[in-house]
């Protein structure tokens, strides 16, 4: 489907400070599902950038399973909708790939375990690498949080996948 009209776009239910999750239910933007949907969008939006001064393709694979995890935040699993399509079978293979890359390039070009100034003493790949990693950590926190207080025990693969995440972003920084 292509968007042709604005009104595809402005739904205007936001000028209120409202939207709509997954199953279109209402609720108010300062929700943290809202919060941590943003902050996970932030995260692809800065591996986009790092991805344009590197080009490793395997960051596209990473902000693919970023909406995959997005839209299993976003699906309520009380509601009644069903699961999208999109979800796709996000399982702890992902967790695997991110540590199996880590241990490759660790394998490859080992890293110093020192103290580093985020983005000053490396390359700008490596900077956007630890902007990155910073937003990754939040993402993690902001995800800790929801599941907390939504009580939701269907996201903890999510989670181990954003904490691994973090840690490949660490070795990517100081890697390239």
């Amino acid at each position: 489907m292509k968007i042709t009209n604005i009104k595809q776009i402005s739904t205007k239910t936001g000028d209120k400070g409202f939207t709509r999750d997954l199953a279109n239910k209402v609720i108010s933007k300062d929700d943290l599902l809202f919060e941590i949907l943003g902050t996970m969008d932030e995260l692809s939006s800065v591996l986009g950038v790092a991805y344009q001064h590197c080009h490793l393709d395997f960051i596209k694979s990473i902000q693919k399973t970023i909406q995959k995890i997005n839209t299993g935040l976003a699906f309520d699993p009380l509601g009644d909708n069903t699961l999208p399509p999109t979800w796709g079978n996000f399982n702890v293979d992902d967790v695997i790939i991110l540590e199996t890359e880590g241990q490759r390039l660790l394998d490859e070009k080992p890293i110093e375990a020192i103290f580093s100034l985020p983005g000053s003493e490396g390359t700008l790949p490596g900077a956007y690498f630890d902007w990155a990693r910073t937003v990754c950590r939040r993402a993690e926190r902001e995800m800790v949080r929801y599941l907390h207080r939504s009580e939701r025990t269907d996201l903890s693969v999510a989670l181990a996948y954003v904490n691994r995440l973090s840690d490949l972003l660490y070795i990517y920084a100081k890697n390239l």
